[in-house]
């Protein structure tokens, strides 16, 4: 439950990071929009992953210094940090953006209909 909740918190944590911004801070709210932006996607989508991994690596090696946990004998170890906890922090923010992204052009299209239409 203690890894659920770090998981959520680096996430939440990374994503505005990455961004730039904090989002909904201010009297105007900002809606984070880099994953569809032709103009800042690669970069901040880079920046968001490289993040997480690093989040991902401090946290790991501490866990493993303060003996929170220890790898098994069979554990592949990658960079001193097991490769399964490496994977998770790739895969998982990988397809948190995928679906953001999906639902941010669903966003964009509704709108456009809207504004302009048939």
């Amino acid at each position: 439950m203690k890894t659920l909740l770090v998981v959520t918190l680096f996430t939440a944590v990374a994503m505005p990071l990455s961004a730039g911004k904090l989002h909904g801070v201010g009297p105007q709210r900002v809606y984070a929009t880099w994953p569809v932006s032709p103009v800042r996607r690669g970069a901040a989508t880079v920046a968001f992953l490289l993040t997480g991994v690093l989040l991902a690596a401090l946290y790991e090696r501490w866990a493993l210094a303060t003996g929170r946990w220890a790898y098994d004998a069979h554990m592949p170890v990658v960079f001193g940090i097991g490769a399964s906890p490496l994977a998770q922090w790739v895969v998982l923010p990988s397809l948190e953006l995928m679906i953001l992204t999906r639902l941010l052009l669903a966003r964009q299209r509704r709108v456009h209909l809207a504004l302009n239409p048939i």
